[in-house]
C-alpha cells in the first residue's frame, strides 16, 4: 500500500517529463513554414523550411487542424475525468489514514500550501470579484489543511492536488470547482471564468 501511495505522488513527475519531437506548420509575414520542434536537454530548437508547393501546403493545414484537434479533445476527456479521478484519491487517502493512521494528502497540501497564506487573494466568479481570506486548520481530522473564506460568507473546503485544487461548496453551496495552478498567485478553471488571485504580496 505504501508503495502504490508513493507512485501515485509522483506520478506527474513522469507523465509531465516526457519531451517528443513535434511538425507543425505556422505562418510568417503571409509565407507558410513547416516547423520542426527538437528536444534538448536545455528545452527545444526549431527549425523553418518555406513551403512552396501549394498540396503540400494545404495537406499540412489540413493536418494541424486535425491534429490540434485531436489534442484538445484528449485534454477534454481528461478534464472530464477529473471529478471521478478526485474521488478515486479522496478514497485512498482515506484508506490510508484508516490504515496508517497519517494522511498523504495533507502532505501533499502542506508542501503546496505556502502561497495562499502570504498577501492578500481575492476570487472572480464570472466577473463578479470578492475578497477572500485562507487559513490552517489547527485542529480536528483536517489539521493541517488549508480553507478559504470569502468576504461576508463561510469557509470552503479546500482539497489541493499539488496544482489541481477542488474547492468543495464553492461558489455556491451544493456546487464544487476544479481549479488549476496557472502561476503562482493564480489559479483558474479549465473555461478561464472563475479565478483565485493573489492582489498583493
Amino acid at each position: 500500500m505504501k508503495q502504490i501511495i508513493f507512485a501515485l505522488l509522483f506520478l506527474p513527475c513522469f507523465v509531465f517529463g516526457q519531451i517528443s519531437d513535434t511538425v507543425f506548420t505556422v505562418t510568417l509575414n503571409s509565407q507558410l513554414y513547416t516547423v520542426t520542434r527538437t528536444a534538448t536537454s536545455e528545452g527545444f530548437t526549431d527549425s523553418y523550411k518555406p513551403i512552396t508547393d501549394t498540396a503540400t501546403a494545404i495537406a499540412n493545414i489540413a493536418n494541424r487542424f486535425v491534429t490540434d484537434g485531436q489534442r484538445f479533445q484528449s485534454l477534454a476527456e481528461q478534464l472530464k475525468d477529473a471529478d471521478r479521478t478526485i474521488s478515486l484519491l479522496s478514497k485512498l487517502d482515506a484508506d490510508a489514514v484508516a490504515q496508517f493512521g497519517k494522511s498523504p494528502l495533507t502532505d501533499v497540501m502542506k508542501q503546496w500550501d505556502y502561497e495562499f497564506l502570504s498577501g492578500t487573494w481575492e476570487q472572480d466568479v464570472e466577473g463578479t470579484i470578492t475578497a477572500v481570506t485562507f487559513s490552517r486548520l489547527s485542529s480536528g481530522a483536517n489539521a493541517g489543511r488549508i480553507r478559504f473564506t470569502p468576504q461576508g460568507s463561510t469557509a470552503r473546503t479546500v482539497l489541493l492536488f499539488g496544482p489541481m485544487m477542488r474547492v468543495v461548496n464553492w461558489p455556491a453551496t451544493g456546487k464544487t470547482w476544479n481549479l488549476y495552478r496557472i502561476r503562482e498567485g493564480l489559479w483558474a478553471d479549465a473555461n478561464r471564468k472563475v479565478f483565485l488571485r493573489r492582489t498583493a504580496r
